[in-house]
């Protein structure tokens, strides 16, 4: 398991913090979470390069197989495990929001999503 953590802030300010994994890695199955593909920018920063949302390790391959996180330079996956979807759409979409550079050209996101609610992450 990761012993490295990164908060991430969203557009709307709220902070988001993720596992952070070096590349190659295989996450578990059937976990539904958020995930960041990202590469080191400097001391201990980190510019996305793929957000999104979903089965973990079913969107790990095929952002994989597509080739576009590592044409773009990722390194480490990020992830965050959250069960319930409405959560999930709203942190994607304010993270990608937040962070407009993961949108194409200079990243892989293609479109910013339009969450059915915005609802998200509760604190511990």
């Amino acid at each position: 398991m990761s012993k490295e953590l990164f908060t991430w802030r969203g557009e709307s300010g709220e902070l988001y913090e993720y596992a952070v994994f070096e590349m190659p890695f295989e996450p578990d199955a059937n976990n539904d979470g958020n995930y960041i593909f990202a590469k080191c920018v400097g001391d201990d920063d980190w510019q996305p390069v793929y957000i999104g949302q979903g089965e973990l390790k079913d969107a790990y391959n095929r952002a994989i197989e597509k080739g576009c996180v590592q044409k773009h330079g990722a390194t480490h996956y990020h992830m965050f495990i959250e069960a319930d979807m409405l959560r999930r759409e709203a942190e994607e979409a304010d993270l990608i929001k937040g962070y407009p550079q993961c949108m194409e050209p200079d990243g892989c996101n293609e479109v910013v999503p339009q969450p059915t609610t915005g609802v998200f992450r509760r604190r511990s």
